[in-house]
């Protein structure tokens, strides 16, 4: 039982709330039995932090903590009652249907996104600069589970453009663009969404073979999950 916060170790694991210190470790945190068994179920899991005594899950590391060590370690405002530990996958190759996220920074927003990849196939997913990190704790309570089962790529404007050639790519643009059913769909194919308020970037743009737009009426834009999420689900289904 651990019961000091200022023990070693979760002084350490609590610095896995940044970005840098997931990166420089290759670890990173789940709250929740929800996330923790979508992590084991990935084979995910390194190590479990729980309030009880005996290990909730079979077959697994198991330490028990205090409350207030849970507290520390929890990356939300309420208590959980478990905290894993998970160990960052290597990236697969890309698939034929590619999620690309242009500088997305809302954490919901992309959760949400990764979830809808998922459901409709586009399970590699690019982030790009400026993007919410795919490892931070709004971002995998909002892909409830989905992000376990999803290739995500992190990579430069440079490096995408390397890999954007071999693709049909579509960026979303709600000026000097087709509806849904004018486009072309081919695979390969890169699905491009772009920041809440600036969209897709000039650059990204430059390497588009269509720009696409969603027909609405009485709204002028629909959020960016949202507009991902009903692009995704048509474009999946144009596949036949």
């Amino acid at each position: 039982m651990i019961s000091s916060v200022h023990n070693e170790t979760i002084v350490s694991l609590t610095k896995l709330h940044t970005k840098k210190h997931r990166q420089l470790s290759g670890l990173a945190l789940v709250d929740g039995e929800h996330l923790v068994s979508e992590a084991i179920k990935a084979n995910a899991l390194n190590h479990l932090y729980g309030l009880s005594e005996n290990a909730p899950f079979e077959g697994v590391a198991y330490t028990q903590v205090s409350e207030a060590v849970m507290r520390k370690l929890c990356q939300t405002s309420s208590l959980s009652k478990m905290v894993g530990v998970i160990n960052l996958p290597n990236p697969g190759p890309l698939g034929d249907q590619v999620l690309v996220l242009d500088g997305v920074q809302d954490p919901g927003n992309v959760g949400t996104l990764i979830r809808s990849a998922l459901a409709f196939n586009f399970t590699s997913i690019i982030t790009l600069p400026g993007c919410a990190d795919s490892y931070s704790a709004k971002v995998m309570s909002a892909s409830q589970g989905a992000i376990f089962k999803c290739s995500i790529h992190e990579l430069s404007c440079e490096e995408f453009k390397k890999v954007s050639h071999k693709y049909h790519v579509l960026v979303t643009d709600v000026h000097h663009s087709k509806t849904l059913d004018e486009i072309t769909f081919k695979t390969p194919s890169m699905l491009v969404l772009g920041s809440e308020g600036a969209g897709v970037s000039e650059f990204v743009k430059s390497l588009a073979h269509e720009r696409v737009r969603i027909k609405t009426s009485e709204v002028e834009s629909l959020n960016v999950a949202m507009a991902g999420s009903i692009l995704m689900y048509v474009l999946n289904s144009l596949k036949g």
